[in-house]
């Protein structure tokens, strides 16, 4: 089925339109609205393929609100149905699929539709579900579609794909955008890469359907998931259903600790996810603090999470610290050394940092 939505500010001319859109068989009206405020904010949630818009409408015309859908989604297909003839020209700039004059004829909104079926390719008689998508976070950044690894060929649109899957789920304002992915760059220059970029991102990931939809509403870019394999929404959620009470959490979010390590973007420099990665680090070493409480003093569960902590708390002195001393208290003195060995180069190497006093003096 075609998903559309209807607005028109006239009632009646609003179900009349609805009567013929469902009448089809082959489309749907998912939003109906009197005004364009309401149907920018229900197109943002119901992504429609089509929008059917009257033209001479209080507050927002329809030439505007086809504008604004059409940031939203520069695939959709735009049909004005409209009492006057003048806004021809400029409903056709905007590359509308057709423009209807009212009292609506039933037989040329059929022919419309008709074309609009072919256009969208439109196949009753085959539903095919939608290929699963797979992202790979930390290490190296990848995407898979059914196996296959996408090809972005622009580095901004996959960047931009990555910022908007470490705030998925919610919108960010296009300024915030601008700011954080071309940082210093005029605004005039950068807003209609990010326009193209958020196209590409559309167009690459069509086939997924609904499990993956980039919506944009009120100015706001927003990336909503479903049914997705990836390893960040699968640390996220680790660290969000952790209980310090419930000892089954407590493998979780070991296994999301090594996942952490490899890095988040680790070979893209991106500079925004080391803000985002420290995020993450910050509560995973939280749950892992509480882990190695809960676990028997001495024991090698508590050693396993001391070291997973040591390793992704380097500047940390308590938590070298108590990992030192549970190897030393098991006889481990050989792993001792090497992590301190370890701790030294990554000290000097990353941090432009050495041994403190008190974990120099636990090595000797």
């Amino acid at each position: 089925m075609i998903k559309t939505i209807v607005v028109d500010d006239e009632w009646y001319n609003l179900e009349e339109i609805c009567d013929l859109v469902e009448q089809t068989g082959f489309m749907s009206v998912e939003g109906r609205y009197q005004n364009g405020a309401d149907a920018l904010e229900g197109a943002a949630r119901v992504m429609p393929q089509t929008a059917f818009i009257d033209i001479e409408m209080p507050e927002m015309d329809g030439l505007t609100l086809a504008e604004k859908l059409l940031e939203q989604d520069p695939e959709m297909k735009i049909v004005f149905i409209t009492g006057w003839n003048q806004y021809a020209v400029a409903a056709f700039d905007l590359n509308a699929l057709d423009y209807i004059m009212k009292p609506v004829n039933k037989a040329r909104f059929a022919k419309m539709a008709q074309r609009l079926k072919q256009e969208l390719g439109v196949r009753q008689s085959v539903k095919s579900d939608p290929p699963p998508l797979s992202i790979r976070c930390f290490g190296r950044f990848e995407t898979f579609m059914d196996g296959r690894p996408v090809v972005w060929k622009r580095s901004k649109s996959e960047e931009l794909f990555a910022y908007l899957l470490t705030n998925h789920d919610s919108f960010v304002h296009k300024e915030e955008i601008l700011e954080t992915l071309w940082q210093g760059c005029d605004c005039q220059k950068s807003l209609p890469i990010l326009q193209t970029s958020a196209c590409k991102i559309r167009n690459v990931l069509s086939p997924c359907g609904e499990r993956v939809k980039l919506a944009y509403a009120d100015n706001r870019y927003g990336l909503f998931l479903t049914a997705v394999s990836c390893d960040y929404l699968d640390v996220e959620k680790a660290v969000r259903e952790f209980r310090e009470d419930r000892p089954e959490t407590y493998g979780t979010i070991e296994a999301a600790c090594e996942v952490f390590q490899e890095g988040l973007f680790p070979y893209h420099g991106y500079l925004w996810s080391e803000a985002v990665a420290e995020g993450i680090r910050r509560r995973l070493a939280g749950a892992l603090r509480k882990t190695a409480r809960r676990r028997p003093a001495g024991s090698e569960e508590q050693c396993r999470a001391l070291g997973m902590l040591a390793r992704i708390s380097p500047l940390e002195d308590d938590d070298q610290i108590a990992y030192l001393r549970v190897l030393q208290k098991l006889g481990k003195s050989d792993e001792a050394v090497r992590h301190g060995t370890w701790l030294k180069e990554t000290l000097q190497r990353d941090y432009d940092a050495a041994l403190t006093e008190k974990i120099t003096k636990l090595l000797l």
